[in-house]
């Protein structure tokens, strides 16, 4: 009976429960999509220069980057670009030399406004007539139709017979004589011309004749011959010694000996690294020299060289790695001594030669003797 009330009452909290939480189907959620890293760009950077005065460098960072080089003869050029505020890439190239100055290209320069096609021009429009010109100009047609048709009605026949005159022929013209050439005549003048003076002539009268006196004779003019001076003669004056000019010793100059030219090393330098823990630097020039590399794998790769106290190039390279340490071979790493070997005095080969003899002979007995068998 119990065992009945109890299936009774499981039945019941079935159906009951089955009305109190109806059933639903399962939501189902799509799988979710992994989401990609997104790659972050590698940052790196370089630079190298020399005594010369050449150099280059750069550096990136996802987001811009540059380069810039010059070389010896003195030109500058480089690049850069960036990402604005718009998110637009803009691009700039530019070169700088003595000659031209500087020039750049770049995507962000403001162009000049274009301007707007000009129109073209209208030819204006013909006059019109007003209606009070156009009614004037109708009856100027219509008198000059009237008095057109009343004019050949009042010419008379006599008028029409009459021949058109004849030209007049022209005259010849009349030979005309020379004649003399007239007296000048006196200039006229507005005024009255004043009076011209008559010239006054004077009256003849006695002329008188002066007396000719005879010039004095001159005095005869005597000359006297000079005396001549008295001749003294001095004792004769010997000759001078001749002079004997020795020829001057020759001069030989020597071809200068040319100074040799030394040509010192350029020295540069150079460096870039990134942020992966690569890099690269270096040096040259001068009596020493060194490079050296590491790469993402972690190896360490170099090697230098440089003149020691004796004058000798040094060198050595090395390599460095996380497996098997740090390796090394160089020109200065001391060698291991070669044995030397030593030749025996003369004592020593007889006590040898003693002793291998003995030891024969002990070898030779021992054979020899029963107790052997």
């Amino acid at each position: 009976m119990q065992s009945a009330m109890l299936v009774a009452s499981l039945v019941v909290l079935s159906t009951l429960s089955a009305h109190a939480y109806p059933t639903h189907p399962l939501a189902v959620y799509p799988a979710p999509v992994p989401v990609l890293p997104i790659p972050a760009p590698v940052k790196s950077q370089f630079h190298a220069q020399d005594e010369l005065g050449q150099y280059t460098y750069g550096y990136t960072d996802g987001l811009s980057a540059k380069t810039e080089t010059k070389t010896f003869d003195g030109v500058t050029r480089g690049e850069y670009s960036y990402l604005d505020s718009n998110g637009i890439v803009q691009n700039v190239n530019y070169v700088s030399d003595p000659a031209n100055g500087f020039r750049v290209a770049a995507s962000n320069l403001p162009l000049a406004p274009v301007p707007a096609p000009a129109p073209l021009p209208v030819a204006p429009e013909p006059v019109k007539d007003t209606p009070e010109v156009i009614a004037a100009k109708e009856a100027h047609l219509a008198a000059a139709k009237e008095a057109a048709a009343i004019a050949p009605a009042t010419d008379s026949p006599a008028e029409e017979s009459e021949t058109p005159e004849t030209p007049e022929t022209p005259e010849a013209p009349e030979a005309v004589t020379p004649e003399a050439p007239a007296a000048p005549e006196a200039p006229k003048n507005e005024e009255a011309a004043a009076p011209v003076p008559a010239a006054i002539v004077p009256a003849p009268g006695p002329i008188f004749a002066a007396p000719i006196i005879p010039a004095p004779a001159p005095a005869p003019v005597v000359y006297s011959a000079p005396a001549p001076a008295p001749v003294v003669y001095s004792a004769p004056i010997p000759a001078p010694a001749p002079v004997v000019y020795s020829a001057p010793a020759p001069v030989v100059y020597s071809a200068p000996v040319p100074a040799p030219i030394v040509h010192s090393p350029v020295v540069s330098q150079y460096h870039s690294q990134d942020e992966l823990g690569q890099y690269s630097y270096g040096y040259a020039g001068g009596p020493s020299a060194k490079s050296e590399v590491k790469t993402f794998d972690g190896v360490t790769r170099g090697g230098y060289s440089y003149l020691d106290a004796n004058g000798i190039v040094q060198s050595a390279s090395y390599v460095s790695d996380p497996v098997n340490g740090f390796r090394v071979a160089a020109t200065n790493i001391p060698q291991p001594a070669v044995p030397v070997t030593i030749p025996d005095s003369p004592e020593v080969a007889a006590a040898k030669a003693q002793h291998f003899q003995a030891a024969a002979q002990a070898a030779a007995a021992a054979a020899a003797s029963p107790a052997s068998e």
